[in-house]
């Protein structure tokens, strides 16, 4: 299913899913106190995403001359496993970052949907943090100290 979801053929992986699902259902086992249906289809899964354009452009930059600021975005996402209803919670004070996060996530993300009872359904307030890595602003300058008069001089 995930390979179809991948390619944007969510109608062609439903059925993969349907079947995995079906198959983690019958099994009496549990995973950490969840059942198996729950730990492979309880919540959204991101597949795929190709984050904004230079969000790491100062990556190799020394951890002293940069900063990271994060913007948060909350969606839903539907039964095909895309993101609606996208809405910007913290643009890290850049709105510009905030509009970049929120198109990378409206147009490539792509998540394996949430079921229930074997079939796909929206979950909303699904959220998303995308790092943005900063330059620092350069250090302020000191104030240059005041000339000093050489000694046995009166001013």
């Amino acid at each position: 299913g995930d390979w179809y979801q991948l390619r944007n053929q969510p109608e062609r992986a439903r059925p993969h899913y349907q079947q995995a699902w079906r198959a983690a259902a019958q099994l009496t086992e549990t995973l950490d106190g969840k059942s198996y249906t729950e730990v492979i289809f309880g919540k959204p899964v991101l597949l795929h995403m190709i984050r904004p354009d230079r969000w790491n452009r100062y990556a190799e930059r020394p951890p002293s001359e940069v900063e990271v600021r994060n913007v948060l975005v909350e969606f839903t996402v539907d039964a095909q496993g895309r993101p609606d209803a996208l809405e910007v919670l913290d643009d890290s004070g850049d709105v510009k970052r905030g509009e970049k996060t929120a198109w990378a996530v409206r147009s490539t993300a792509r998540y394996r949907p949430r079921f229930e009872n074997g079939e796909p359904v929206a979950t909303p307030g699904v959220q998303f943090n995308q790092p943005w890595i900063l330059l620092l602003p350069p250090p302020a300058a000191k104030p240059a100290d005041p000339p000093t008069q050489p000694q046995g001089e009166k001013s």
